[in-house]
């Protein structure tokens, strides 16, 4: 007999599958009903989504598993994450820009994608100002699919491991101001997740590890603290609190221990009511569960902006239903006999609570409908200027942006700024950049920052800022400049 309300949420790595079933009640109350792992057979190839299935089905089976609705966590090794700054905007309108500049940062097409966002910062007006986003490969997303057939279950969604272990440690008090690092432990890989209590998730990272490559401590240990480094040169990302264990390998209290002793961190073992260290992820689901739409990652549906045209639409056909009432109104009082306008009269009463309704819907999508317009009628058009700046851009394998600040000014000949911070491959190719800048006529000033290099090892090894004016002759992004829609 299948359990109402009732979920399990299901993680795995190369040699250990981990599942809890719990359900959610009224008020969001939740209740972790079974939990527990099985080892994943050397013969069972978990990139096999059919052979992955049938075994899961016979897990779940052998456990006496009753829900058939299963979540399943997507890690940092197959998504890719992003914090984004974007112009203050409505949240119908965040959906679009998410994409518009996960597109220029993605090492893979938008178009083959899914990609979804929780809200992170809004301006004092409540506008959204920035997001933390994550896209993930559709063949991902088949992938799963095809498991949860082969599994005899019902996809119910598809989040973030990052985000959902940030949920299990805000909902077991573990995180502060300070940043709060997690370490997950599996035998084939290391997950670093930098967690604070109000900025969220602040970066995840996942290494493999392999046993040619000498002690399992020690490569993790020699893994995190270069993490722990690389977070530690941006200062304005703070300081780290402590270091949380979690993991199945059974080295978890060792490398606790390891990490006191080695890196001189205050460091344990995550601990739970209900489960043990390995079931974080697990865990942050069955919280997110209770989370409206707008707090979740759901890469099987992402959140999508308000569809222009159908406003347009639905606002035309209830100014005709506002225009017909009028002429109905028309009609009534122009009947000569009284009783027949009374008549009448009642009649449109009745019909008049019909049209109020349908017209207070059409002030409410009016009202979306202008608010998403004011965006597009500014003196600066920001989708203009990100359309300019991803023309003269090199490609994302020579360069990207960590965050592009969009701003109106009102210093005297300038209407615009734009605030850019990158990485870049090497210092010719930041030349290049500020050269084709410079040349475009699009800018009035072209104000580069200190170019700050970083460890040759890295893959972007050119830290870089720029400051762009746009002056009120350039004619670029502005609505005066403007030649078409």
């Amino acid at each position: 007999m299948l359990l109402q309300n009732s979920y399990i949420s299901v993680d795995w790595d190369t040699h250990r599958l981990r599942v809890v079933e719990f359900s959610v009640g009224r008020g969001a109350a939740k209740s972790v009903l079974k939990f527990f792992s099985h080892e994943i057979p050397s013969d069972i190839d978990v990139d096999n989504p059919e052979a992955f299935g049938s075994f899961l089905k016979m897990v779940l089976d052998d456990n006496n598993i009753r829900s058939n609705r299963v979540i399943f966590c997507i890690g940092c090794d197959r998504a890719f994450l992003h914090h984004l700054d974007i112009p203050a905007s409505v949240d119908d309108q965040v959906a679009n820009l998410v994409r518009f500049q996960l597109a220029q940062e993605l090492p893979f097409s938008i178009e083959e994608s899914s990609a979804d966002y929780i809200v992170t910062g809004r301006d004092d007006d409540g506008q959204v100002v920035s997001v933390l986003s994550a896209a993930v490969r559709s063949t991902t997303i088949d992938s799963l699919h095809h498991i949860a057939r082969a599994a005899g279950l019902k996809l119910e969604s598809i989040t973030l491991r990052p985000y959902a272990n940030y949920l299990a440690l805000r909902e077991a008090n573990l995180l502060s101001d300070v940043a709060v690092l997690l370490v997950t432990l599996s035998l084939s890989q290391l997950e670093i997740d930098v967690l604070s209590v109000d900025r969220g998730v602040i970066s995840s990272r996942s290494v493999g590890l392999h046993e040619s490559e000498g002690n399992f401590s020690e490569q993790a240990i020699l893994h995190l603290q270069r993490t722990i480094r690389v977070y530690q040169e941006d200062v304005s990302l703070g300081s780290i609190g402590k270091v949380l264990v979690a993991g199945s390998t059974g080295f978890e209290e060792e490398f606790a221990k390891s990490v006191s002793t080695d890196l001189g961190f205050d460091s344990e073992v995550f601990t739970s009511d209900a489960t043990d260290c390995s079931f974080v992820s697990c865990l942050g689901t069955t919280e997110e569960k209770t989370l409206s739409d707008s707090d979740r990652f759901d890469f099987l549906h992402p959140k999508r902006s308000v569809d222009l045209q159908t406003i347009r639409a639905r606002k035309i056909r209830l100014a005709v239903a506002a225009v017909a009432m009028v002429l109905i109104v028309g009609f009534v009082y122009s009947r000569g006999v009284l009783a027949h306008r009374q008549a009448e009269y009642a009649h449109l009463q009745s019909i008049d609570k019909k049209k109020s309704k349908e017209l207070r819907n059409f002030k409410r999508f009016n009202s979306q409908y202008e608010a998403i317009s004011d965006w597009n009628l500014r003196n600066v058009n920001w989708l203009e200027q990100m359309k300019s700046l991803t023309e003269i851009l090199p490609p994302t394998d020579e360069a990207y942006f960590k965050s592009a600040v969009f701003t109106e000014s009102r210093k005297a000949g300038v209407i615009a700024q734009i605030a850019i911070d990158g990485q870049a491959r090497s210092g010719k190719i930041v030349d290049d950049i500020l050269r084709k800048l410079e040349s475009s006529g699009h800018f009035s000033e072209v104000k580069p920052g200190k170019i700050i290099p970083r460890e040759k090892s890295l893959r972007y090894p050119e830290s870089f800022k720029v400051n762009l004016s746009i002056g009120k002759k350039s004619g670029i992004g502005t609505q005066k400049g403007k030649t078409g829609r």
